[in-house]
């Protein structure tokens, strides 16, 4: 009983950490002002696309772990 409750309150934990996560990449893709010359920035599409890469392994680790303790 006391796993079950620990899986749930990781998961809920991380599905709050990756959806802050994901708005984060999603406002960060517009360019609301110009960096200075010097100041790399990486590509917008890229960052969106590892957030929802970690999501995604992030998912598959957590039905793992339900898997194990059914």
């Amino acid at each position: 009983m006391f796993s079950w409750a620990l899986v749930v309150i990781v998961a809920i934990v991380v599905a709050v950490g990756q959806v802050l996560l994901f708005r984060s990449a999603w406002r960060f893709r517009r360019r609301l002002v110009d960096l200075p010359a010097g100041i790399p920035r990486s590509d917008p599409r890229g960052d969106l696309g590892w957030t929802l890469l970690t999501a995604l392994g992030t998912l598959v680790f957590l039905s793992f772990v339900v898997q194990s303790l059914l």
